[in-house]
């Protein structure tokens, strides 16, 4: 993972300050309203600091949820990012958060 030094040392002090009470507050929320410490955390993780990291969306099935992997090119496919699937919109979207916390070593 490439990150400059300024966004190495956020990623840092942000890992420092991760608690399993900011995961569940996810879960609860992921729409919102956000702490603080929450909303910092989504602000790092959406800016995508490292770009050789994947970056997800959610795409709707018939079945479901399902995280996707967004491609380089507007108009290719997006592959799925796996089998799972999701039985509503919060919950893939709490999927993607902690898919981008472990991309960035961010889980509690």
């Amino acid at each position: 993972m490439r990150l400059t030094v300024q966004d190495a040392a956020v990623r840092d002090r942000l890992a420092a300050g991760m608690r399993p009470q900011l995961v569940e507050e996810h879960r609860r929320r992921p729409f919102g309203p956000h702490s603080p410490a929450l909303a910092d955390v989504l602000a790092f993780l959406r800016r995508n600091p490292a770009p050789d990291l994947p970056r997800y969306v959610v795409l709707v099935h018939a079945d479901g949820f399902a995280i996707g992997i967004r491609p380089d090119r507007r108009d290719a496919d997006v592959p799925a990012a796996g089998p799972e699937r999701f039985a509503t919109r919060a919950a893939a979207e709490h999927g993607v958060f902690l898919r981008r916390l472990a991309d960035y070593g961010l889980a509690p």
